[in-house]
């Protein structure tokens, strides 16, 4: 049933007395959903609605559990908000909701590592009754892609095989911030390649935007296996040129297909190309230098009917994003 725009409305503003009235009026209506799947649980989590969310659990406590088109529970939404005390109730709900998955393999865990929010990434540790020690490692990346020192530290505090973590508490014991370790990469390149779980040394590099990195990567023997990287979401990932693309680091890009030609024409995981992510993303001069590099017929093909999973073109997305009108 959808959710209909009063209660949404209430729910967003944290109308308490105007969501208890319309429950009065029709007991079902708390289980009306948005077009994205989303309960009136979900929307007060997100907002950061505690009264409202203690209230509807006491009225709907089967809606702790409940999932959105992107598999989100309420608690995800609740750790992107960053609400520490918002979590606790939701999990003393319904405990195991912390190891649910959303659709792009995050838990509560990592998007709160996602979002930097570190009494939120402490309370989930001490929740949980067992640890997954490939979660935590996906968790520190996050925070380290992030730049959330303190949020690296909490997982690493968490008590759980200390022994496998060796390697990750060697780096941190030299990283006061992400730039300071950025700055020795280049120095310690062939010890970092062993430490995969923290930097993926090519992706890392370009996200940090430093181009002395990228060289050196580009001029060791494998650089092509570290351009095809994963993300740190399971089943999704982009690469390291899709990330410069993103960036608008079009002398990145030119490095890139300077040693091979064809790398613009990696796809993600969602089948996007270089082309798809400078679109989305705004970057004019990275469409233009890709225009300008093929044949007028490849233009027409890649703008107009190359498409991604979601059947989206580069023309779709320009007109779905809003983008500057050059673009």
């Amino acid at each position: 049933m959808r959710m209909n725009r009063e209660l949404f409305e209430a729910l967003e503003s944290g109308d308490v007395a105007n969501i208890q009235r319309l429950h009065r009026q029709n007991s079902h209506v708390l289980l009306e959903v948005t077009f994205q799947g989303d309960t009136s649980l979900h929307i007060a989590a997100r907002e950061g609605h505690l009264p409202i969310v203690e209230w509807i659990l006491r009225v709907k406590p089967s809606l702790a559990g409940a999932r959105n088109k992107d598999r989100n529970t309420p608690l995800h939404e609740a750790a992107k908000c960053g609400n520490r005390e918002l979590v606790r109730i939701l999990l003393l709900r319904k405990t195991n909701s912390a190891y649910y998955c959303n659709m792009f393999g995050e838990t509560a865990l990592i998007i709160a590592c996602r979002y930097g929010h570190v009494e939120t990434v402490r309370l989930l540790l001490e929740t949980r009754s067992y640890n997954d020690l490939g979660e935590m490692r996906r968790s520190f990346r996050v925070a380290a892609h992030g730049r959330y020192p303190d949020v690296a530290k909490a997982i690493l505090q968490n008590p759980i095989k200390p022994q496998l973590f060796r390697r990750l508490r060697l780096v941190l014991r030299e990283w006061d911030t992400y730039e300071d370790v950025a700055k020795n990469v280049l120095h310690k390149f062939t010890e970092l390649r062993r430490r995969t779980t923290i930097f993926h040394n090519l992706y890392d590099a370009v996200h940090g935007g430093h181009p002395e990195i990228v060289e050196a990567v580009l001029n060791s023997p494998a650089w092509k296996d570290h351009l095809m990287t994963k993300e740190d979401i399971p089943g999704t990932w982009t690469c390291a040129i899709h990330e410069a693309a993103i960036l608008g680091r079009w002398d990145i890009i030119n490095e890139f297909m300077s040693r091979w030609p064809h790398c613009v024409e990696i796809r993600s995981s969602d089948h996007k190309s270089v082309l798809h992510f400078a679109v989305e993303y705004n970057q004019f001069e990275i469409v233009r230098n890709l225009l300008l590099i093929k044949s007028p017929r490849k233009v027409i093909d890649w703008v107009s009917r190359d498409h991604d999973c979601f059947y989206n073109t580069s023309l779709h997305l320009a007109a779905k994003n809003g983008v500057d009108p050059q673009v």
